[in-house]
């Protein structure tokens, strides 16, 4: 089992651009989306000599900012869920497309995926925490 985390605030992946010049339509990924991938891929990096080439399962905690309303003063503030946008599905998407070619061949060997979506404790961060692992056929 590999297991990584990814300081700062978890992006989600945007639909694609569509551009057309000159009668060629070209589909590309938003900076935001490119920018959070990179980092994923760099993390990666770090952590994968080379990549599974078997089945794969994964699973991700995505920590995002919380809220001010969420922010007490007197009682303990434990990570909790977080019900609101962005998508966990986006969520889940920018980071397999980040870790594809580095942590597996391609994102069709996963076969087991669990992800959490959270607001940080009140003393944590913004992050991703991965775990990946071969699973026995």
């Amino acid at each position: 089992m590999i297991e990584f985390t990814i300081k700062g605030e978890p992006k989600s992946k945007q639909r694609p651009i569509f551009s057309n010049r000159n009668g060629k339509v070209r589909v590309f990924t938003g900076k935001a989306t490119a920018s959070f991938e990179n980092h994923v891929k760099l993390i990666a990096e770090d952590n994968f000599k080379t990549p599974f080439s078997n089945s794969v399962g994964i699973h991700i905690k995505f920590y995002l900012h919380r809220p001010k309303y969420l922010i007490w003063k007197t009682k303990p503030m434990p990570a909790i869920y977080n019900p609101k946008r962005p998508d966990i599905d986006n969520l889940i998407k920018s980071v397999v497309d980040g870790l594809n070619g580095i942590a597996f061949k391609d994102d069709a060997q996963i076969v087991n995926i669990r992800a959490e979506k959270l607001y940080h404790s009140g003393d944590g961060f913004s992050r991703t925490e991965i775990k990946i692992w071969e699973e026995e056929d």
